[in-house]
């Protein structure tokens, strides 16, 4: 009997622990996305193995894993000085419906309500080009300028507070366009304000332009945008531009 329970007992923890992997992977494919509070204030972007938290930071994003129901993430650059690690504690998460307790820069615990955002424009819509220009303002945020074609050409200068300094040209490839694509057709770009109020004298500012059209029709629409990190701005347009400030750390950069 005992040499019974032996060998019982090893299948009997397999089974919890493929029963707790289960779980992770499941919500480690729920959360892949991003998502935002209603006022577009807090905001969570999960990019495979990467996050960002509860505001873009200039195409910064962390590792992250998940454990007892808790996303626990390595601190981005701005909070390495006072985290070691940050948790979010999942309270509930069903579909496209997150529930989230944190406390953040000693503030008080405090639960946040975040939907998914999905796509408003049709997959019609595609990027002809992007130029970016970012400048860092007097506190931390990453200076750079890049541009991206529909011919997958990506030119890059990093300035200030970037992995990489100075000129490179690389090719962005064709899953990084559609994933851009995809992050711009959730933006309702009837709400964009191309010159919002400024957030402060000395802070970050961003100018971007962003021309697309509809491959069907041919219709071409150019947006030309001055600092987006004003929350008049739709929170999907400050995701979207989180990704493009990113892709530099993705692609094979030669220095010209």
């Amino acid at each position: 009997m005992k040499n019974k329970i032996l060998l019982i007992l090893p299948l009997i923890i397999s089974l919890f622990a493929s029963c707790g992997n289960n779980d992770k992977e499941n919500v480690f494919k729920q959360l892949q996305g991003d998502w935002r509070d209603k006022s577009g204030q807090n905001i969570f972007c999960f990019y495979d193995t990467s996050c960002s938290y509860v505001y873009p930071a200039g195409g910064e994003f962390a590792k992250f894993y998940i454990s007892d129901n808790r996303i626990s993430c390595y601190p981005l650059k701005r909070d390495r000085k006072k985290f070691n690690l940050i948790n979010f504690q999942i309270l509930s998460l069903k579909e496209d419906r997150l529930r989230l307790s944190f406390s953040y820069w000693d503030k008080k615990q405090e639960t946040i309500v975040l939907t998914k955002t999905k796509k408003v424009l049709g997959d019609e819509i595609v990027l002809d080009s992007i130029k970016l220009r970012t400048v860092s303002g007097v506190s931390y945020y990453p200076s750079m300028e890049v541009y991206i074609n529909k011919s997958e050409t990506f030119l890059y200068e990093g300035k200030r507070d970037v992995s990489i300094m100075g000129k490179y040209i690389g090719k962005i490839n064709k899953e990084q366009i559609e994933l851009l694509e995809d992050k711009f057709r959730c933006i309702d770009y009837k709400n964009i304000l191309s010159n919002p109020a400024i957030e402060g004298c000395f802070g970050p500012s961003t100018h971007i332009e962003i021309y697309v059209r509809n491959k069907v029709s041919g219709f071409k629409k150019s947006f030309i945008i001055s600092n987006f990190l004003s929350l008049e701005e739709p929170a999907e347009l400050r995701i979207f531009i989180n990704y493009v400030m990113s892709m530099y750390k993705n692609i094979k950069l030669a220095a010209i």
